[in-house]
């Protein structure tokens, strides 16, 4: 999100006060919060919190939003990305534009146009028919090569051949490695104990338990092994408890 901040925004144009988050290239993303008071630009609320970032996208202009994540990427895992995403004008958004992508060392460029990069994130869902000032979810997969520490999300396929003046906004990102935790083996005591197992995983298609039931939780209720196993368009996680 874009709840932090070193000094509440007064205008425009103020992405590095929402640190850890910042600009990587000459063009002038946004960053709105409720410290600011009533401001115009503020034409919808965060979809959380009290935060959110804007950005323009035009001819030769393109704003970008960069983070540094939290650890480094593994190569042997599988991520499921999300943030949510409001257009202002769809009937000029250009479908399949917003994306995001990952990076060892940050990136930073001297233009204001299009990062030329390949996208590992494209948005499917955004369209002329989307509803304006909608927050809507921006979901995929991320296989990392491993290392990856920065986060970069804008325009990478396509800029408005036009002066569209298009404005989406960014709110409530998250990557989140996709496995399956039980928890640790345990005991459970009194004749009415109960353990609710709680298998919910990013991105799962289907849940199937030991016993064939496939909701994503599962009440224990006897001694015993159980165990689940998660299906996504990643990959199948596993995990047992006793």
């Amino acid at each position: 999100g874009f709840e932090t901040f070193k000094n509440c925004p007064t205008q425009d144009n103020l992405l590095k006060e929402a640190v850890p988050w910042f600009n990587p290239n000459k063009a002038t993303p946004d960053f709105y919060h409720r410290c600011m008071g009533n401001v115009p630009q503020m034409v919808l609320p965060p979809r959380s919190g009290d935060g959110m970032a804007r950005l323009f996208w035009d001819l030769n202009w393109g704003e970008y939003l960069e983070i540094p994540l939290t650890e480094p990427l593994d190569s042997s895992a599988c991520y499921f990305f999300e943030m949510y995403a409001a257009l202002e004008s769809p009937q000029k958004y250009t479908a399949q534009t917003l994306g995001a992508t990952f990076f060892k060392d940050p990136w930073t460029v001297q233009t204001t146009g299009l990062i030329g990069v390949d996208p590992q994130i494209l948005d499917y869902q955004l369209n002329n028919a989307t509803k304006p000032l909608q927050w809507e979810p921006i979901v995929g997969y991320v296989k990392p090569k491993g290392g990856e520490r920065y986060l970069l999300i804008g325009s990478f396929n396509k800029l408005p051949p036009f002066l569209g003046f298009h404005y989406l906004f960014i709110d409530d990102v998250s990557l989140r490695k996709i496995k399956v935790d039980l928890g640790r083996d345990t005991t459970l005591c009194g004749r009415s104990s109960a353990l609710l197992l709680n298998a919910e995983t990013p991105g799962a298609t289907s849940y199937r338990w030991q016993d064939g039931s496939t909701s994503p939780t599962f009440l224990v209720t006897k001694p015993g092994k159980y165990w689940v196993s998660a299906t996504t368009q990643c990959k199948m996680v596993t995990d047992t408890i006793k």
